[in-house]
């Protein structure tokens, strides 16, 4: 009786799990839509930071994604938008990965913060460039 308890629990413990991780899927892709079809007017990290700080963790696989339309690339598309017209919006979003690296041990999160890191080098170099194009 006791072994069919071990097993039993085992297998509420393995449906538990995997029912946890449906949930955090449902949850991260429900936020990811929520974000991406939020009305223009309202921008993410002004707005809806309570729900893009924990997507930011998303982004470490950002560079791995190859999917042009896949919504971490056009979550990252619209906030780079706001980012070039709303400064609350990069002092969100630098605070955000400032509050990751005070919370976590740098070798886990230090991969995350470089990939926003090189992200942000790609966004303010592409925002330059707009503006000399426009000044020439």
């Amino acid at each position: 009786i006791e072994e069919e308890d071990v097993d039993n629990n085992a297998c509420s413990d393995t449906s538990g799990r995997h029912r946890l991780r449906q949930v955090k899927e449902e949850w991260f892709s429900d936020a990811f839509n929520f974000l991406i079809y939020l009305p223009k007017e309202n921008h993410i990290w002004c707005g809806s930071w309570n729900l893009m700080w924990p997507l930011l963790e998303t982004f470490y696989n950002y560079f791995k994604d190859e999917r042009h339309d896949s919504p971490l690339k056009l979550l990252w598309k619209r906030i780079s938008e706001e980012m070039q017209q709303c400064t609350q919006c990069i002092c969100q979003h630098h605070q955000a990965q400032e509050m990751y690296n005070v919370e976590y041990e740098s070798s886990c999160i230090g991969p995350l913060l470089d990939v926003l890191r090189n992200l942000d080098e790609e966004r303010v170099t592409q925002h330059l460039k707009e503006i000399n194009a426009r000044i020439a």
